[in-house]
């Protein structure tokens, strides 16, 4: 009796009840074990078109916090990419849940799964940077500029129409190395600074003749106010020393730097190493020099950013970097987390048979 019941509740379980019901099942210290729950999650995802699938993922990421839902996300096709953009954007929305929303958008653009182009032409973008205009949470605001900044690396060419906007955020954090805002904690403030100057250096690399101008409009000296005139020289005079003449000023009209054919024969790591030429005082590559051979065969040379979160003082940072580890099922590492920098250890791989077996799961989303 007992087992007919059963047989019938697994027999009533919906395709997307099935895929949602594995989801705790990921949490497992068994990491094998895991990615075969991923690969059968990530099944169930493309086969199922419905947004309900995805957006219980995202649901699911959201409350538990879980890092390997990043993995399924990078995995997820068409038409899931826009139920993906879609759903963070309802969540950022939602001041309860516009940091943990713009902290999933930054891992989605760390990892640059292939459909990340079209968030240039979705609202989502559009949300980020009024989100950067607007904003007063520094954790979220140092989230956004991550993004923003990547982005103008990845999309340089379709980031064009939002160029100005970019411009006005600059600005917007680099007064407050002026005078900092009252609710903005000293810590976060030194962050918004690293964060400015990368911001910076990207936008002076790929559009310097209009960023120039614009920046000329806000800091002219004979039309300056006193606060703008502290703000140039504590931020902007030195990060001006820090870059060298870009050959545009010289050879380029503003018309001409704004041709979105300029990055078309460009990929991404062209445009990072492109703007990391201009920077008069390029950092040093510590984990280069520690590395062991084994080390260095996973790692490819395109530009990356790490984002740390201290969870003891509630802040983030932002540490450029000319190293990368390939996207592999080691990448879960790369999420930005607390747990990155503490001192928790991750737990030994279980040897412990799991009660619910891949057999019997599989048994289920068959059904």
């Amino acid at each position: 009796m007992h087992q007919r019941k059963e047989k019938g509740e697994r027999s009533s379980q919906n395709p997307i009840e099935a895929v949602l019901n594995l989801l705790p099942v990921l949490e497992t210290a068994d990491y094998q074990y895991a990615g075969n729950i991923m690969d059968m999650i990530c099944e169930g995802l493309n086969e199922n078109k419905d947004s309900k699938v995805l957006n219980g993922i995202v649901d699911y990421y959201i409350t538990a916090d879980s890092h390997r839902i990043i993995d399924i996300l990078v995995r997820s096709k068409e038409p899931h990419d826009k139920h993906l953009f879609d759903k963070i954007f309802d969540l950022m929305k939602n001041e309860n849940y516009r940091c943990k929303a713009v902290q999933l958008l930054t891992n989605l653009v760390y990892r640059q799964p292939p459909w990340l182009h079209k968030i240039a032409t979705h609202r989502i973008l559009n949300l980020l940077i009024n989100l950067l205009k607007n904003d007063q949470n520094a954790p979220t605001l140092m989230c956004g500029l991550f993004t923003l900044t990547s982005l103008l690396s990845i999309i340089p060419g379709q980031f064009i129409p939002f160029l100005n906007d970019a411009f006005e955020i600059f600005t917007r954090i680099a007064s407050w190395g002026g005078k900092k805002p009252g609710f903005i904690v000293e810590i976060h403030a030194l962050h918004l600074q690293t964060a400015t100057s990368s911001l910076f250096q990207r936008l002076y690399a790929l559009f310097p003749y209009n960023f120039l101008v614009y920046l000329r409009s806000v800091y002219l000296s004979n039309k300056v106010t006193e606060d703008n005139a502290l703000v140039f020289n504590k931020v902007i005079k030195p990060l001006v020393k820090k870059v060298r003449l870009h050959p545009f000023l010289v050879n380029a009209t503003k018309e001409q730097e704004l041709e979105p054919k300029r990055f078309k024969k460009m990929a991404y790591h062209d445009v990072v190493v492109e703007c990391a030429s201009y920077c008069v005082d390029r950092p040093a590559e510590p984990i280069r020099s520690n590395l062991t051979s084994s080390n260095e065969h996973n790692l490819s040379s395109f530009d990356s950013a790490q984002l740390n979160c201290c969870s003891n003082q509630s802040s983030c940072s932002i540490n450029y970097e000319n190293d990368a580890v390939n996207e592999s099922e080691s990448s879960r590492d790369l999420i930005w987390t607390p747990i990155g920098i503490s001192n928790i250890s991750t737990p030994q791989t279980s040897n412990t048979t799991s009660p619910l077996t891949l057999k019997n799961i599989q048994e289920k989303m068959n059904k």
